[in-house]
């Protein structure tokens, strides 16, 4: 049986980039800058404050792993945030949409090579519910830095409600379960979702153009990938938008990863609704199938 829960933003030490160890490197002689995250706003690298890429200015690099080039591909500087000891973080993003397929097609040929997830995902996930009071985690464009500790999310959450409250359209959730293959899909697809968040942002806009996903929330348990959708627009488009979403995210894994994403939807719910009221999506196995229901 499957049970969505209110689900918090997702833990970095599970971010596929830095546990598979990659890295950027540019030009002769290399010198290579670890990725330390990689998400929405591209991959966030490691450099020396001496050695930052100039922004705005596309350059062939390579993403590489235990001096092991993956792939070859032009990316751009968006932005360097100084750091301690001559150091700062840079975000890189791919220049041309044939380069974000040539990385992901990478990853996932790289992912299938290791085989294996992090072990310790579903573990922190539990004890960080067992620990978090049942609301929905700030929006991560309402945090700033580097990812927060424990207690600083559930400080986030204590104020969610607040911007919902004081907005008479009110903040609107609706979510999915997409069934993977394994738990290794499973967490690469989470990865990658959270990577094309800018696309599913227009893809629910598909359905009705007045949609505005604010936030997506993913949460990995075995070989299914809970996730929260997060709107900012009117109870009545927000599930036909997160369905079209839902179905262009199958489209697409299948099609540029050759990956087999089910996919579950349930109800839609005021966000700013007390937390005890959100809705639950229950998937559970019958002999004819799956079938899908929604409780309180």
């Amino acid at each position: 049986m499957y049970i969505s829960r209110d689900v918090p933003a997702s833990d970095f030490r599970d971010d596929f980039a830095t546990w598979a160890q990659l890295a950027v490197r540019y030009g002769d002689p290399a010198a290579d800058m670890p990725i330390v995250r990689l998400d929405r706003h591209g991959l966030t690298v490691s450099a020396d404050a001496l050695e930052v890429p100039t922004i705005g200015l596309p350059r062939l690099a390579s993403i590489v792993t235990d001096s092991t080039s993956l792939c070859e591909l032009r990316l751009v500087a968006r932005s360097a945030t100084p750091r301690p000891c001559r150091t700062a973080t840079v975000a890189l993003q791919p220049s041309r949409a044939d380069d974000h397929a040539l990385l992901w097609h990478a990853l996932r040929a790289y992912q299938i090579h290791l085989g294996t997830a992090p072990s310790h995902g579903e573990s922190e996930w539990l004890h960080r519910l067992a620990s978090t009071p049942t609301t929905c985690p700030a929006p991560r464009d309402a945090r700033e830095g580097e990812p927060s500790s424990d207690k600083a999310a559930v400080d986030g959450a204590a104020t969610w409600l607040g911007p919902a409250l004081a907005n008479s359209r009110g903040w609107v959730s609706c979510d999915a379960a997409f069934t993977l293959a394994s738990h290794e899909d499973a967490w690469f697809f989470s990865q990658w979702l959270e990577y094309h968040f800018a696309e599913v942002r227009a893809w629910a806009r598909m359905s009705d153009a007045s949609a505005d996903l604010r936030e997506m929330f993913t949460r990995v348990a075995d070989h299914e990938v809970e996730v929260r959708f997060v709107f900012r627009s009117s109870e009545r488009v927000v599930r036909a938008c997160a369905e079209m979403a839902c179905r262009r995210i199958a489209t697409e894994t299948a099609r540029g990863l050759g990956m087999a994403a089910e996919h579950w939807l349930a109800g839609s719910a005021v966000a700013s609704a007390p937390p005890g009221t959100w809705r639950r999506a229950v998937v559970s196995w019958q002999s004819d199938g799956y079938t899908l229901s929604s409780k309180q």
